[in-house]
């Protein structure tokens, strides 16, 4: 028997040169990303802007702004208008100076809890004196809970210590666990800011507010206080004033200064500010050190004459 076998013919088709080049760049650049992004370090900076009454202004653009680190002008950088719910303790002076508008503070502090409770939690405190400093017993957002406790806040004498109670404040809110990785953590203070008899000196909690990422907002009550200066100092006002606007700057905080009819409306516009901040990305090729002092300015160009710009200005 004949067989006839028959042979088959297979085409095989090899990548043409293009193709290879290309899929070859293709590669490289996928490396070279991962690279980058490997050695890019990204921090991220809250910022508020706002006009001098405390209204938010939304609309800032990136390169409206220059971004320095330690002197040098860092030009990659992203910008962006991002509202985040935030975790705060809300300290309440309650001490005798407060009296003659307590009710007014009570209302006020109210309005502060209520303003975004859906996505808030919020820790009440009361101070007076060093030994005078109650918390509740647990962060909440339900406004039901936090209106009863403020409702057994009361006026009580004793020598005030303002520097201690923000001192707790910052190492509770920055201690606790479960609050929610996108919650900007804050101290909100009402109070007119004159200290008496704190335990705590200004440059402990400068030292504890350099070192943690708080932001402290003061609705500051100093209109309440003497502008009478002494023999020797400064007066009561503008001691407070001058210690209100320090502890915020060098947190990353806002403080107002209401006139006691304006006390809701700023109580809003300070809730609002802690609320509605942008968020600054610095990416730079390697770890910024600890302590790097950060500028942030606008443009000449710009027509920003009138806003204010808050942050933190050192690395931590």
């Amino acid at each position: 028997m004949k067989v006839n076998s028959a042979k088959s013919t297979v085409s095989v088709k090899f990548p043409s040169l293009f193709s290879l080049a290309v899929c070859l760049a293709a590669f490289v650049w996928a490396c070279q990303a991962q690279a980058d992004a490997q050695n890019t370090n990204a921090r991220t900076i809250s910022l508020n802007i706002s006009f001098k009454d405390g209204t938010v202004i939304r609309d800032v653009k990136k390169d409206e702004l220059i971004v320095a680190v330690g002197g040098t002008r860092i030009n990659e950088f992203d910008l962006e208008f991002k509202p985040q719910p935030a975790a705060y303790v809300l300290a309440i002076d309650n001490s005798g100076s407060l009296r003659e508008i307590f009710p007014d503070l009570m209302k006020s502090a109210r309005t502060i809890h209520r303003r975004d409770a859906e996505n808030d939690v919020v820790l009440l405190m009361r101070f007076v004196s060093k030994d005078k400093i109650q918390i509740a017993e647990r962060f909440s957002s339900d406004p039901g809970y936090l209106d009863s406790k403020l409702a057994m806040f009361q006026v009580e004498g004793g020598q005030t210590a303002v520097i201690d109670a923000i001192h707790k404040a910052v190492q509770i809110v920055s201690g606790q666990s479960g609050l929610g990785k996108e919650s900007r953590r804050a101290v909100i203070v009402l109070s007119d800011g004159e200290d008496r008899d704190s335990q705590n000196s200004v440059e402990a909690l400068r030292d504890l507010i350099a070192r943690e990422n708080v932001q402290v907002f003061f609705l500051g009550l100093t209109e309440l206080l003497s502008k009478e200066s002494g023999f020797v100092g400064k007066s009561p006002r503008q001691k407070s004033r001058e210690f209100i606007e320090l502890i915020a700057k060098e947190s990353g905080g806002v403080a107002l200064f209401p006139k006691i009819e304006d006390l809701e409306t700023d109580a809003v516009k300070l809730v609002t500010l802690l609320n509605q901040q942008y968020s600054l990305i610095l990416r730079t090729p390697s770890e910024l050190p600890k302590g790097s002092k950060i500028d942030i300015s606008f443009a000449p160009d710009t027509n920003r004459k009138k806003a204010v710009l808050n942050y933190k200005a050192r690395i931590n």
